[in-house]
């Protein structure tokens, strides 16, 4: 016995076709999903720029979990939080780790925009 995955599938050959022109909305929206060659941007440094850009919240994120995770860290948690419950610690490292690297990210780009 045979099974098909495209048993209940229709040919694209066999599809309808509509012959009606284009509107200037719909080419608007097709411009956009699927520009020209003449329509795509020239500058490729820009989009360098932008991908290295994203690329430095994957590294200051990576540098901050590895800071936090440093044992002083852990010490100096439970010095001033006079605690050793590890789901505590964790819990001081996650919120220490999301006003840092919200921090950092604001002022890397406060300074980008001057």
């Amino acid at each position: 016995m045979s099974l098909s995955v495209f048993k209940n599938g229709d040919l694209i050959t066999s599809l309808p076709t509509d012959e009606q022109e284009v509107s200037p909305k719909e080419k608007t929206i097709l411009d956009m999903l699927y520009p020209t060659p003449s329509q795509q941007p020239k500058n490729i440094d820009s989009d360098t720029k932008k991908t290295l850009f994203h690329f430095k919240d994957i590294i200051i994120a990576s540098l901050l979990f590895f800071v936090l995770n440093l044992p002083i860290v852990d010490h100096f948690i439970e010095k001033y939080t006079k605690t050793t419950n590890l789901y505590y610690k964790l819990s001081y490292k996650v919120l220490f780790f999301a006003i840092l690297l919200f921090v950092i990210n604001n002022f890397s780009l406060s300074k980008k925009s001057q």
